[in-house]
């Protein structure tokens, strides 16, 4: 027998984070008189929904903010004993800890939690994400809908519970087709992820490149997320995982040396958990994404994620990275957009920095932005008053001015408001002076009429078009910008390779650029590149940063291992492409980049009493000033001009 009855609350108390209130009902059977059983649950009243592209929670919209828990995962951990059962164990990793930190929500990945943890994450006010263990489905229609309606039903009481998700980095037409709907039917008060709006996991900056204008495994291209039509939700990046002690978990091997270089210290690997993940939680907040959670928060120890904690996980020990997500989730946030990295000495450039209210209600706070020295003292500093609406952002472009002095430093900006912690936004950046002088002193030839050429001539320096008639033969050649390619270059292989057997040296510049399907080209007599686009951007990609081989080689010359990584202007800051360019004869490494450092980024080839130089380091448009000032435009950067100094130095020695 299945009796319903409906019972009107007055006054009616709204269940929130901040104000986690519970009501409960009783039933009670009565036999003859005699009470014969009763059953006592807990509920709460609050609205979860998706409104267009956003959520909304309670008729305000929500910026859902925190992590995963991989609870099965968890249960492996050598160190949880009985930890799992344990309620004042439980309050503190699920609430206090991340409340804490600015959290307020979490997906419990691949399976359920136990019951006792919903239970409190009702009482103190978290919010969570319910997935099913399906990673690839399995069973039958009927099987799978007699396990979903039990788990709705075992688990639609919690107020804490806003979304069902019934599928990890899968498709199922029947369980998101037929299923789902059926569920919703049951219960019509929480949205399901993959049918309602879709969770993303781009591992971009780690195992991907810096940024993706493409799909990316589970993801979309970055411009897809930022204007999705539906709520953008990316609950796995991040793929930096190490464990209680910092070590790199299994899944770090190839990924550490592609960030970090050959050689590296475990301070440096905490120091870039850090970093990305405040890099990455800047830029998707900068795009207004409505559920940002990196991972993994709570896992096995000993996987291939780990967590985030140190030490015996009964001590709760936060690692390094939760203070930077403490600071990068601030619902009354900052944020300065800067994928740059080198400037010129008295540069002035205007920023965009970004103050973010994720709260109901209006802010108001003090901005203090500008350069600091890496000891913290202001270099230039100025101030800047401002309101920002509810759950809205306040865009400010502001004018920045870079030291007078060579070296390292950082953009910084303060986000100042009474009573509350101080929020900084900060970015790595160095400065540079112009370079100046007559050029490298040596004749010069060049194919075709390029930026490389151009600004070779603004330096006074020896450069002519390469003609093999001309009297007198160059010192260097340079063939770039598809010069390879043509005619002109082709046509003279054999002078080229004349110049070559008498000790010359020629360089070829991004030999890739334009090539989209494979390509075999001779480069000297006998001597072929074989040039072919890669398909790996889930596992590679283009690369960002670059390693020398040598780090005392003269190509390096004033360029730190820093200064390598992230040169002005391009998507993600793009140094080399997503190509295999290898030569049919034996060649000699000057850098690396990519996943485990396997993909040649400069190399050279010998050639009779000379040699080729083949250098994918990408200088188009970072040689002169540029007047576009688009966020991915490539601009001027010092780095590119000293490194081709430096190359036709090194070839003309």
């Amino acid at each position: 027998m299945v009796c319903t009855i409906e019972h009107e609350i007055a006054g009616m108390r709204l269940w929130s984070v901040g104000d986690p209130f519970l009501y409960e009902v009783g039933i009670e059977l009565i036999v003859e008189g005699k009470g014969s059983d009763r059953c006592d649950v807990k509920f709460g009243m609050r609205e979860f929904r998706v409104n267009g592209s956003d959520f909304y929670f309670n008729g305000q919209r929500i910026f859902l903010k925190g992590g995963n828990i991989a609870f099965h995962r968890f249960l492996s951990d050598a160190d949880r004993r009985t930890l799992p059962w344990n309620p004042e164990w439980i309050k503190r990793v699920l609430v206090d800890i991340p409340k804490a930190h600015n959290m307020n929500f979490f997906r419990n990945h691949i399976g359920q939690m136990y019951n006792r943890w919903y239970d409190i994450a009702d009482e103190h006010g978290m919010l969570l994400q319910n997935e099913w263990m399906f990673w690839t489905t399995r069973g039958s229609k009927e099987q799978i809908s007699k396990e979903f309606t039990r788990w709705v039903e075992d688990n639609c009481n919690h107020p804490s519970i806003i979304i069902w998700d019934a599928l990890n980095e899968c498709t199922d037409s029947i369980v998101q087709s037929e299923i789902v709907p059926a569920m919703k039917e049951l219960d019509p008060t929480r949205p399901w992820e993959s049918v309602d709006f879709v969770e993303e996991h781009p591992y971009i900056y780690s195992l991907g490149p810096v940024l993706n204008d493409r799909k990316f495994g589970f993801t979309r291209a970055m411009t897809e997320v930022e204007h999705s039509v539906k709520p953008a939700m990316l609950n796995e990046f991040c793929w930096w995982w190490l464990d209680k002690e910092n070590n790199p978990s299994s899944l770090m091997k190839d990924v550490v040396g592609r960030w970090l270089g050959p050689a590296w210290s475990k301070d440096e690997l905490i120091a870039h958990q850090s970093f990305l993940v405040r890099e990455l939680v800047e830029l998707f907040r900068r795009m207004r994404v409505d559920a940002i959670q990196p991972f993994v928060y709570l896992s096995n120890n000993a996987g291939p994620t780990a967590n985030w904690f140190l030490g015996n996980i009964r001590d709760l020990h936060p690692k390094p990275v939760l203070a930077a997500l403490k600071n990068a989730f601030a619902p009354f946030g900052v944020c300065i957009e800067l994928w740059d990295r080198h400037f010129f000495a008295e540069e002035k450039r205007t920023l965009r920095v970004f103050v973010f209210n994720d709260e109901p209600h209006g802010n108001k706070g003090r901005l203090k932005y500008g350069i600091r020295s890496m000891s913290g003292e202001w270099l230039y500093k100025a101030e800047y008053s401002l309101s920002v609406r509810p759950s809205g952002r306040s865009i400010l472009p502001l004018e920045f001015h870079f030291p007078q002095n060579n070296g390292e430093y950082r953009a910084c900006a303060e986000l100042h408001q009474a009573e509350r912690p101080v929020i900084v936004s900060e970015k790595p950046l160095f400065v540079f002076d112009r370079i100046a002088g007559a050029g490298p002193g040596k004749r010069i030839a060049v194919f075709g009429e390029n930026e490389l050429g151009e600004f070779l001539r603004s330096l006074v320096a020896d450069v002519m078009r390469f003609d093999p008639k001309e009297p007198g033969l160059p010192d260097v050649v340079i063939v770039s910008n598809g010069e390879l390619f043509r005619d002109d270059y082709q046509n003279n292989l054999t002078e080229i390779s004349t110049l070559l057997e008498s000790g010359k040296t020629v360089i070829i510049d991004e030999p890739e650029f334009g090539i989209g399907m494979k390509t075999i080209i001779p480069i000297a007599a006998g001597v072929e590149l074989t040039i072919e686009k890669r398909d790996d951007v889930d596992k590679g990609g283009y690369d960002s940063y670059v390693f020398a081989s040598e780090a005392k080689h003269p190509l390096w010359k004033g360029i730190a291992k820093d200064h390598l990584k992230m040169l002005n202007g391009a998507y993600g800051g793009e140094i080399v492409s997503e190509h295999h360019v290898v030569p049919d004869r034996s060649f000699n490494v000057l850098a690396r980049c990519g996943l485990g450092l396997r993909i040649p980024a400069v190399f050279e080839v010998p050639f009779g009493k000379g040699k080729i130089i083949v250098s994918r380091i990408q200088l188009r448009g970072r040689l002169m000033a540029s007047s576009s000032d688009g966020l991915y435009s490539r601009r001027e950067d010092p780095v590119a001009q000293r490194y081709l100094l430096n190359l036709l130095a090194y070839a003309s020695a």
